[in-house]
C-alpha cells in the first residue's frame, strides 16, 4: 500500500508487547537470531502499523482513545517526540484506519465512528480542517472500515464492509458517487472480517 521494501512478516501486539518475525523464515529465532521483540503500548491500545516516515519499512504504532503513538523512526522504541510521534486524533470508540491517503508514500491516521471518516490527509499530526485534511461520510454503525488502493493509482481509499456487503469508493472522492464511478459487491457473509490486502 504504501511501498513497503520486500515481503510482509508475521508478527504479532499483546498487551504492549510487539513480537515479530523480523527475518521471515517462519520462526522465532530471538532477539539475537535475527527477529524483533519490544515494548510499545498497553493492555487496552490498539495495534497500528504503517510507513510513518517513507522509507519503505513498516513501523508500530498504538490508537489509545484517540491518541496516536508511533516508532516513527523504527527502531522498537519509543524515543520521544521529535523523534517519534504523538498526536490525538479521534476518541474512544473510534476505529483506527492507517493509509497513504494523498500518495507521497508514507502511512497517515485516520478514524472511522459509525460511518464518518476522518483523515489526516497531510500527514501532520493534527487536525487541520477541510479542505486541508478530509471528513466524509461513508457507511454507518455497524459497519467495519477496510482501506485499499481500489483502482491502483497510489492512493489509499475507504471502503466498508457490512455482512458481506462492500461498497468502495473507487475513484477516491469521498462520496458515494453510485456505479459504474464507485463499486459495490458481494463477497462474503455476517461475522466474516474483510481484508484489503494487494495479493
Amino acid at each position: 500500500m504504501t511501498g513497503f521494501k520486500g515481503p510482509a512478516k508475521a508478527g504479532i501486539f499483546r498487551a504492549g508487547l510487539w513480537v515479530v518475525d523480523q527475518d521471515g523464515n517462519g520462526q522465532w529465532d530471538g532477539q539475537f537470531g535475527g527477529d524483533r521483540a519490544f515494548a510499545l503500548g498497553q493492555n487496552s491500545d490498539i495495534a497500528v502499523t504503517g510507513d510513518w516516515n517513507g522509507d519503505g519499512r513498516a513501523k508500530a504504532g498504538i490508537f489509545r482513545n484517540g491518541l496516536w503513538v508511533m516508532d516513527y523512526d523504527g527502531n522498537g522504541q519509543w524515543d520521544g517526540t521529535p523523534i517519534d510521534r504523538a498526536f490525538f486524533l479521534g476518541q474512544a470508540g473510534d476505529i483506527p484506519v492507517v493509509g497513504n491517503w494523498n500518495g507521497d508514500g508514507r502511512a497517515k491516521a485516520g478514524i472511522f465512528r459509525n460511518g464518518l471518516w476522518v483523515m489526516d490527509y497531510n500527514g501532520n499530526g493534527q487536525w487541520d480542517g477541510t479542505p486541508i485534511d478530509r471528513a466524509f461520510g461513508l457507511g454507518q454503525a455497524g459497519d467495519i472500515p477496510v482501506v485499499g488502493d481500489w483502482n491502483g493509482d497510489g492512493t489509499a481509499k475507504a471502503a466498508i464492509f457490512h455482512s458481506g456487503l462492500w461498497v468502495f469508493d473507487y475513484n477516491g472522492n469521498g462520496q458515494w458517487d453510485g456505479t459504474p464511478i464507485d463499486r459495490a459487491m458481494l463477497l462474503g457473509q455476517a461475522g466474516d472480517t474483510p481484508v484489503g490486502v494487494v495479493w
